[in-house]
């Protein structure tokens, strides 16, 4: 895919307004890109953003892919895979552990490693 794959501008489907493509690095490290309403300024006074407030994130990149990793898990005997992190550090972890994210708490087996 190049560089210039999405259009520069397009118009708000919440109030008709010009909508840019921005990309970035935000406030807490992590990368984005989408398009944001131009409609939207901050009211210095109350220090509130005013107007359409629509946004819509890119997510040009794959989903993130499972790789085999030798070996068994030493706590369940499960398989291992690689995974990448959300920071890009590869770890090592076992099939067995889940993540609910619906009630926030994770089940199964809890081993990973991060080798070097």
């Amino acid at each position: 895919m190049s560089e210039n794959q999405f259009p520069e501008t397009k118009t708000c489907p919440q109030c008709g307004s010009e909508m840019k493509f921005r990309e970035g690095t935000s406030k807490a490290g992590k990368p984005y890109k989408g398009y944001f309403c131009t409609n939207r300024t901050l009211n210095k006074e109350t220090n509130v953003w005013e107007g359409c407030d629509y946004t819509e994130f890119v997510n040009d990149n794959p989903a993130p892919t499972w790789q085999p990793y030798e070996g068994t898990c030493p706590k369940c005997g499960g398989a291992l895979v690689w995974k990448t992190t959300a920071k890009g550090d590869k770890m090592v972890k076992c099939v067995n552990g889940k993540y609910d994210f619906a009630t926030k708490t994770a089940s199964g087996c809890d081993y990973k490693d991060f080798p070097k």
